[in-house]
Order: structure tokens, then sequence, then C-alpha cells
């Protein structure tokens, strides 16, 4: 994994116990939300119900590294579709880096929107698949599948300005081939 950034070894050890008992399958994290202003947010941002292609996928483990408040959000997926995204109330997201940098480092890929838990998952060198709105920012430039500033990230863009049906399909086959590969070499 290339990385440029090196997490706690004590804390990914924990981290990695943690995961450890949650069964086997990759483990994925997984973060619907970002911009910093209601524009951004809505350009970045995907409704987590939509998500729904991915978090079917057999096999899969899901953790939430959504920085911010979706305890309600986390419960209700869980009733309504039956998915599980395993959250940990003792990390916060957004003020305990060393420890979120541990978590990122012990999974399997991260799937995101364009927010700083991308940037800090690539650089500790975990694979990340990147969600881009149609209009992403210049960083993650035209038409590229990939970033020249972190080569674990693969990007999945967006055709049409807010709508996320086809690249969540997209990526959702693609991760099912992928966990189906890993389940078969198990």
């Amino acid at each position: 994994r290339p990385q440029y950034l090196v997490a706690d070894p004590a804390l990914r050890a924990e981290w990695g116990s943690r995961l450890a008992r949650l069964g086997r399958g990759p483990k994925i994290g997984i973060s619907w939300r970002g911009g910093s202003s209601t524009e951004k947010m809505l350009a970045r941002s995907v409704p987590l119900n939509e998500w729904l292609p991915v978090l079917r996928v057999p096999h899969a483990t899901w953790v939430n590294i959504q920085y911010g408040p979706c305890d309600g959000l986390l419960r209700k997926m869980a009733d309504d579709y039956g998915v599980t995204i395993h959250d940990w109330h003792d990390l916060d997201q957004t003020r305990e880096m060393e420890s979120m940098a541990a978590l990122l480092s012990e999974l399997d890929l991260v799937i995101s929107v364009s927010n700083s838990t991308v940037h800090l998952a690539a650089a500790v060198g975990c694979p990340v698949w990147l969600l881009l709105s149609a209009a992403a920012d210049w960083r993650w430039m035209v038409e590229r599948v990939d970033s020249p500033w972190h080569p674990s990230v693969r990007l999945f863009r967006q055709t049409t300005q807010r709508e996320w049906a086809d690249t969540l399909g997209s990526l959702g086959d693609r991760l099912m081939r992928l966990v189906e590969r890993n389940v078969a070499a198990a």
C-alpha cells in the first residue's frame, strides 16, 4: 500500500482487534457526506439510502467513518433495510485523528464521497473508492479514474449532477466482483 503517514502501531492493533471481532469478510469504511457549505454538501453528498446497491453486497462488513452525528440514520438503515453499519461511539472522527488514522489503516477499503476522510485514508495507504460529483473540484481533474496525488484512490464519477444511481450501481457491481474473488480465495 502506498502511504506517507504511519498510524500509531498500538492504536492499529486495537482497531485491528475490534474489526476482527466483526467476523469474516472485507471491512469497508463508508462516508456519505462532504462539503462545508450547503451548495458543496448538496453536490458531494449521497443520501445513505441511495447506497443500497453497494450496501447489499454479500459478505462485506460495513464500518461508519462518517464524521458528525448519524446514530439515527444508522438505526434507520438497520430497521428499514436490514443493513448494519458498525459504529463506535468512543471515536470522534474529527477530533481523534490518530485513532481515525489507525482505523483507516486497518480497513480493507474505504468508499466515500469527496471529503477529508478520503485524504487521510489515502495518506495511510488504505485503498479508496471515491464517489465524485459531475462538478468535482480541480484536484480530481477531468475524466480520470485515478489520482496523481493519491495512488490508492480509484475515482467513480457521476455523469449527471445529483444523480447517483448509475455511479453507485457500477461501484456496487465492481465491489461484488472484488468480494466474490476474496471469498473464493479464502
